[in-house]
C-alpha cells in the first residue's frame, strides 16, 4: 500500500474511515435513534481523523515525495558515474 492509498483509506471523506464514520452518523439520523454519546464520540473520532490528516499524513506524504525525488537523482548520478568509470577504464585499457 502506498502513501497515498494510506491517507485515502484513513483520512478520506469519500472512501476512507470518515466515509463509514459519516454513514453511521446518517443512519443514526435516518434512523431516528437519539444516541448524543454516540453522536460524540462519531465527532470526535472525525475531528482526530481530520488532524491526524493534517498534522501527519500530508507531512509525511511531502517528506515521502522528497526522498523519492532525492533517490532518484541519487541513482542517475550514480549511473552517469558508473558510465564515465567504464569510459575511462576502457581508456585505460587502449
Amino acid at each position: 500500500m502506498n502513501q497515498r492509498q494510506v491517507n485515502r483509506s484513513l483520512a478520506g471523506r469519500n472512501e476512507g474511515v470518515p466515509m463509514h464514520v459519516l454513514a453511521l452518523l446518517a443512519d443514526l439520523e435516518n434512523n431516528q435513534i437519539d444516541s448524543p454519546d454516540i453522536k460524540r464520540r462519531m465527532t470526535d473520532l472525525l475531528d482526530e481523523i481530520d488532524r491526524l490528516g493534517r498534522e501527519h499524513l500530508t507531512p509525511i506524504g511531502r517528506e515521502l515525495t522528497a526522498a523519492i525525488k532525492a533517490a532518484e537523482v541519487a541513482a542517475e548520478v550514480a549511473a552517469e558515474v558508473a558510465t564515465e568509470v567504464q569510459r575511462l577504464l576502457r581508456a585505460a585499457d587502449k
